[in-house]
């Protein structure tokens, strides 16, 4: 609790995303120790301008600031989790924007094996709303680590999270405020029934109004959580593109249901096609196509052969082989028993995740897909 306190301390310091953490923990020691550090040793460290300054003049601030946030936190059950810890979310764990503390009431695996974000427009037609929530539903017959992430607000995201909660998948809402409050106040009874069987997740601090430059950071949070983006409608303008061009920049795929020409509900969506940045779908068959996502009534009864077919190397093998005996294991577990360093472990399982051979569990447990 003491290093979570440090970094939400330094998180409300201008200028210190995941990437310059990171190395001023390398360079100095931990995240309390930057704080001890004088200005002139903080301006060895190639911190922006004023940087240096601002951690030293706003240590008092800032831990009090932290200490309240401490208080909520506990009292309210929230998990935290920081860019220096492996329980974030992985899929994000590169992205030097990326927040460096994340607030999430909820059990949801961010690391599930299959995870789709949707987005639209606030205004969506019955026709998108029957679209989005047939998708969801679909995949959710299909996949059964699947989490649906959308960001809570009116229109298709709310219909995403409750698409996913008719079909008991998990769903997590992005928020662009603190956990004290839920906006839109409409739709705080569907934010607790997510909590049960996902979450609700932010990175900023209780006591932060749902501002318009917050959603921009809140929708980079819902495209770097995922596999993919899919637009079901939008207008030519609207958050939802944002959240499109963001997971690009990840390097994900973005798909999109397309509209009508003159339709303007589908202009947004229309327009990402046309331009090449995003694939055209209709259904879940598209998507799982597109993502190479494997039907799991398809596969339920494919035999331990076929699975070990995909191994490509020794330490694979090792640990596909300790997991066929042993069932559900950690990393740390994993460790033990094979004598490899647990970041390699971590790595090893990602490329073993992405090729179906084993699925991810709460608590940095594995098991092999069957």
């Amino acid at each position: 609790m003491i290093e979570i306190r440090d970094i939400i301390a330094l998180s409300q310091v201008c200028g210190i995303g995941t990437t310059k953490l990171r190395t001023l923990v390398d360079t100095f020691g931990s995240a309390g120790d930057v704080f001890s550090m004088s200005l002139s040793d903080l301006k060895q460290a190639d911190l922006l301008p004023g940087v240096a300054e601002e951690i030293v003049s706003r240590r008092d601030e800032a831990y009090a600031r932290a200490d309240k946030e401490l208080e909520f936190i506990s009292k309210h059950n929230i998990r935290v989790l920081t860019c220096l810890d492996s329980a974030y979310p992985r899929r994000m764990v590169n992205d030097p924007y990326s927040p460096v503390a994340l607030y999430m009431k909820g059990n949801a695996n961010l690391d599930s094996l299959h995870v789709l974000s949707i987005v639209g427009t606030r205004q969506p037609s019955v026709e998108g709303r029957t679209i989005c929530a047939d998708i969801v539903a679909e995949l959710s017959r299909r996949h059964s680590n699947l989490l649906i992430v959308s960001g809570l607000a009116f229109g298709i995201d709310i219909a995403a999270h409750r698409a996913a909660l008719q079909n008991g998948v998990s769903t997590v809402g992005v928020v662009a405020h603190g956990l004290d409050n839920i906006y839109p106040a409409q739709h705080r009874d569907t934010a607790a029934q997510m909590v049960s069987t996902g979450g609700i997740l932010t990175e900023y601090l209780t006591n932060t109004r749902p501002d318009t430059y917050n959603f921009v950071h809140r929708n980079r949070i819902i495209a770097g959580l995922a596999d993919a983006t899919l637009v079901v409608e939008s207008g030519i303008k609207g958050g939802s593109l944002i959240t499109a061009h963001d997971a690009l920049e990840f390097g994900r795929e973005v798909m999109a249901i397309p509209g009508a020409p003159g339709n303007e509900k589908a202009a947004g969506c229309n327009n990402l096609i046309k331009r090449g940045e995003a694939a055209l779908v209709e259904n879940a068959d598209d998507i799982d196509e597109l993502l190479h996502w494997t039907d799991e009534r398809l596969s339920k009864k494919g035999s331990e052969t076929t699975l070990f077919d995909n191994v490509e190397s020794e330490e694979q093998k090792r640990i596909f082989n300790l997991l066929m005996s042993e069932g559900e294991l950690s990393t740390n577990e994993i460790g033990m028993q094979t004598g490899l360093p647990v970041s390699q472990i971590s790595t090893i399982l990602l490329e073993m995740e992405f090729a179906g051979m084993v699925m991810s569990l709460p608590g940095n447990n594995y098991k092999l897909l069957r």
